[in-house]
């Protein structure tokens, strides 16, 4: 993605560092940067910097990482590279890289047409097919304790299987669940689950005969809340998880935090920028604190940051004070938390009503 630059990029001390690799040690200050949400102050081999909370674990470095700033003037053009917590390390015009905050930025063709949006998704796409980031991590079993591990889909034609559902890289709505369980465990592949959707819709049948009572759930409040037909592809709506491939053994099992992580970083991000939607809908709080690490800053409706304690409270707590913004460098996003749903939506919503919850999403598609 291009930008251009509209305000100077100027720094004290901009440093010229050298790229320092994974496994480098690092001392990192107690206290988040009172600016910048997710950036600490850090001692890295003797240099002074800051240094992103993702990129340390244990004061180690867990990739290769140059803190260097960019000094740039208003209207250069930039490439992007990657978004991390609000901040864009990107490329000039010299083929320089580093680091410059995304508020002194807006996108240099503010539209993207169709074709550039499905290029983006096409290569989103390969890219998920790929990727083994999550390998390294396990969660725990509910059962019989087993480790519970990623399974890939290397056949995939979306970023996820819910996308086979709903997958309009023009929605208006984005809504990211969770995660999914083993495809084998649900009794189908990625290709027959794709080709259940394909066929009931050939038939004109309607999707809420599903394999999920989740889905079931969610097809009702679009119905009834927001108006919007659900069962079938529509226009308005893109679907997928948080985490995009699938744990092993019972859907019950559980997550890795790294899956919320790196998943959000390097793909829900890109999904994001690519659509663009008015409206994102979280699933549960481990779906909304995944949106931590897709590169954005957040605030409440009248613009006061919200930082990471804020996403630490139980979900009922979060769903009760309403939507929220999430902010990037050229566009903004009203962020709708409510309860997971499914069989267990009323229990899950300790103390309110998720179909109000729901019907208050309306007002912000207006």
């Amino acid at each position: 993605m291009r930008v251009m630059v509209v305000r100077p990029s100027r720094w004290e001390h901009p440093g010229d560092f050298p790229e320092f690799p994974k496994g480098t040690p690092v001392i990192v200050a107690d206290e988040e940067d009172i600016d910048f949400f997710g950036w600490y102050a850090c001692e890295i081999a003797g240099h002074k910097s800051y240094v992103p909370e993702s990129f340390v674990s244990d004061g180690r470095l867990l990739r290769d990482y140059n803190p260097t700033e960019l000094i740039q003037d208003v209207g250069d053009i930039l490439e992007i590279q990657e978004i991390v917590y609000a901040w864009l390390y990107a490329m000039n015009s010299k083929g320089v890289t580093g680091w410059i905050p995304a508020e002194r930025v807006i996108s240099a063709s503010k539209e993207k047409n169709e074709a550039d949006k499905a290029a983006l998704y096409r290569k989103l796409v390969y890219d998920v097919r790929l990727c083994t980031d999550c390998d390294a991590y396990t969660a725990r079993g509910k059962k019989d304790k087993e480790a519970v591990k990623l399974e890939h889909d290397k056949n995939r034609r979306h970023i996820n299987l819910w996308a086979e559902w709903q997958n309009s890289l023009n929605a208006e709505i984005l809504l990211i669940g969770q995660d999914w369980s083993s495809l084998e465990q649900q009794g189908f592949t990625g290709e027959e689950y794709a080709r259940h959707i394909e066929n009931r819709i050939d038939r004109n049948e309607l999707y809420c005969e599903s394999y999920s009572s989740t889905d079931d759930t969610i097809i009702k409040h679009f119905r009834q809340s927001l108006c919007i037909d659900a069962e079938r592809p529509n226009d308005k709506l893109f679907f997928t998880n948080s985490v995009q491939c699938y744990k092993t053994g019972s859907a019950s099992n559980d997550t890795n935090d790294n899956w919320y992580t790196l998943c959000n970083q390097k793909y829900i991000n890109r999904l994001i920028q690519i659509i663009q939607p008015k409206v994102i809908i979280t699933l549960g709080g481990k779906a909304l604190r995944g949106l931590l690490h897709c590169g954005g800053s957040f605030s409440d409706m009248q613009g006061t940051t919200l930082m990471e304690s804020y996403f630490r409270k139980p979900i009922n707590e979060i769903v009760d004070k309403g939507a929220i913004l999430l902010h990037f460098a050229d566009f903004v996003v009203t962020v709708c938390p409510v309860v997971h749903t499914g069989s267990r939506e009323k229990y899950n919503r300790k103390g309110g009503d998720p179909a109000k919850d729901w019907r208050e999403i309306k007002k912000h598609l207006r």
